[in-house]
């Protein structure tokens, strides 16, 4: 639907004013939203907006200054945290028609190339296939409901509008246009098989954090300074195995720069990320937290936490940048890939296929980083990536013949891995991973302890070790973990999903594994159609069971003629295999 004048047509589509308004109150309401205050804000801006016939007014810059909080001399063309929030509210509305809004009778949409939503009954809409699951990567405090009123409170005249959250920020990337260069979420093989990635100086990216500059109308409490805040974020970005630090600003491909100031008793800090090859601004985000009750070390570091997650966990802000990039096939004078450029592509291609596995896009990955791998300048992440490839290929049980091989293979690359890097949180994530599938538990779970102690604010990190507590038989704090991982990543694979699922039902919270098993719907990993015939028939669906059991031997027929066999290669866990084992039997009305 086009942006058009609402004194042209009804601008509810024919759905009604009231009917509009219960359903944006049901979209506020699901868990996707709440956490999200953000895009809460944003939608009911342009949803009221359009409404009250007034959608000509809906543009970039009102919703920043009206509905985001942006200063009136907002610059559209020079922050892009419209198009940012938009794409992100797209995906979330996406995902929500297609699990706690299934049955809704009206859908919201908000059409690409424009801000002016639609409303149609559902019988009427073609619903887009649903992105992968995108839970905000946020980890909020307080009233989320008050937060998001007072905000659109706020109007056209506010000078400076804070989020109030203590610990807000989001991991996102651009509105793609139908030129634009791929998303990571589209990114299979094309854009990162064959062209070198423009313009990136190293094997991994690069990022220089700038002179955190300080408002000079305010004057810091104690403690805080520009200083301390830059040294905090150097030090938490550092702790990311897939990103440099500490770079001069000429060898860094992005540039991260912020400013302090305080307002009685708040703390006001504002940091945007630039691509420094086109002064692109990738990524901006606006903090709030208060400065009484804390010390002031303590509030930025979580602070300087908070931002390095969002930017350069594997799945976020740099990497989604990253991937957009890889299509502009900026060539070596040979007329091949340079050194740095493969190695960029081969983690790259290793995070899309993590995302979304096949086996045909594992191997390709595996192949990619041991090619690497065997360069004596291949950096430390390559080494810790390498197994947990394998490992990823052994969770899905998408090849049980290799089980045995693929974790001998895993493991002595994992204990290479950590011989090279004895500091790296991801090559312990990899010894980790590989332990708790060989069966040796304590040794896992010290590994995962280990790699949390070197990078607390990896979502990886988190969900590997929160699946192997899992595993062991510690659902209650496994959960924990995962839940927590999810929230951190927008992107997240969908085994983070799986193993949640798993989780909940262990922990008898039959309403979060529900939820989690519809996020899975589009995923072809095996594991995911057995959390959910799991749930099915938890919940007694017998009919639902089948379905799923059919579904699953079709794409591997190894769960029909030997299931056992599969289960054993996709699930460490004893107990949790004969849970699945008895779910199988149900739903194909056998016993065993």
């Amino acid at each position: 639907m086009s942006a058009r004048s609402d004194s042209q047509g009804d601008p509810t589509d024919g759905c009604g004013h009231e009917a509009v308004r219960e359903e944006l109150g049901r979209v506020l309401a699901s868990p996707g939203f709440a956490a999200s205050p953000q895009l809460r804000a944003f939608l009911s801006y342009v949803v009221e907006h359009r409404l009250q016939g007034i959608g000509a007014r809906i543009k970039g810059y009102t919703i920043a200054v009206e509905a985001l909080g942006r200063d009136p001399s907002f610059d559209p063309t020079a922050d892009p945290i419209v198009r940012v929030e938009a794409a992100r509210l797209r995906r979330l509305l996406d995902d929500y028609y297609v699990s706690d809004g299934a049955a809704n009778p009206i859908r919201i949409d908000l059409p690409k190339g424009g801000y002016v939503p639609r409303f149609a009954h559902r019988g009427t809409v073609q619903t887009a296939p649903a992105s992968p699951s995108s839970q905000d990567a946020t980890r909020e405090r307080g009233d989320r409901t008050r937060w998001a009123r007072r905000r659109l409170a706020y109007g056209l005249g506010a000078v400076l509008s804070v989020f109030a959250i203590t610990l807000y920020f989001f991991a996102s990337q651009p509105d793609p246009q139908p030129t634009s260069p791929l998303l990571s979420t589209d990114i299979d093989e094309s854009g990162v098989t064959d062209p070198a990635i423009a313009g990136f100086k190293g094997h991994l990216p690069v990022i220089h954090v700038a002179t955190i500059s300080q408002d000079a109308a305010t004057h810091l409490p104690p403690g805080y300074s520009g200083a301390a805040l830059r040294d905090k974020l150097t030090g938490a970005l550092s702790r990311f195995d897939e990103i440099e630090t500490g770079r001069t600003p000429e060898e860094a491909d992005y540039r991260l720069e912020g400013q302090i100031a305080a307002d009685g008793k708040r703390l006001l800090l504002n940091f945007r990320l630039v691509y420094q090859a086109n002064n692109e601004v990738v990524w901006s985000s606006l903090f709030e937290t208060s400065v009484a009750d804390e010390s002031p070390d303590l509030v930025q570091e979580r602070v300087a936490r908070n931002a390095a997650t969002a930017i350069a966990q594997p799945y976020g802000v740099v990497f989604n940048h990253v991937a957009s990039q890889a299509p502009l096939q900026a060539r070596s004078e040979e007329g091949g890939q340079t050194e740095n450029a493969q190695g960029l592509a081969c983690v790259l291609r290793t995070f899309s296929a993590q995302r979304r596995f096949s086996p045909d896009t594992n191997a390709r990955s595996r192949a990619c980083l041991a090619s690497l791998a065997a360069h004596a300048q291949a950096p430390a992440a390559v080494h810790a990536l390498l197994p947990l490839a394998y490992i990823d290929n052994v969770r899905s049980g998408a090849d049980p013949a290799r089980r045995a091989e693929d974790l001998q293979t895993a493991l002595k690359l994992a204990e290479r891995a950590v011989a090279l890097s004895p500091k790296s949180a991801r090559a312990y994530q990899a010894l980790e991973s590989v332990l708790i599938y060989l069966g040796r538990n304590e040794e896992a779970l010290d590994a995962g302890r280990r790699a949390l102690s070197l990078n607390p604010d990896d979502p990886d990190i988190l969900a590997a070790h929160g699946s192997a507590l899992v595993m062991s038989g510690e659902a209650e704090g496994g959960l924990e973990l995962l839940v927590r991982a999810a929230r951190l990543s927008p992107d997240h694979p969908d085994w983070y999903a799986t193993m949640t699922v798993f989780a909940a039902l262990a922990a008898r919270k039959s309403d979060l594994a529900e939820a989690e098993a519809k996020t899975l719907a589009r995923s072809t990993r095996p594991t995911s159609y057995l959390a959910r015939l799991l749930v099915a028939h938890e919940r007694g669906d017998r009919p639902a069971a089948r379905a799923l059991l059919g579904d699953l031997r079709a794409a591997n027929p190894i769960f029909l003629s030997d299931p056992q066999a599969a289960l054993h290669s996709a699930v460490p866990s004893p107990l949790l295999r004969t849970r699945l084992l008895e779910a199988v039997s149900q739903a194909d009305g056998i016993s065993r």
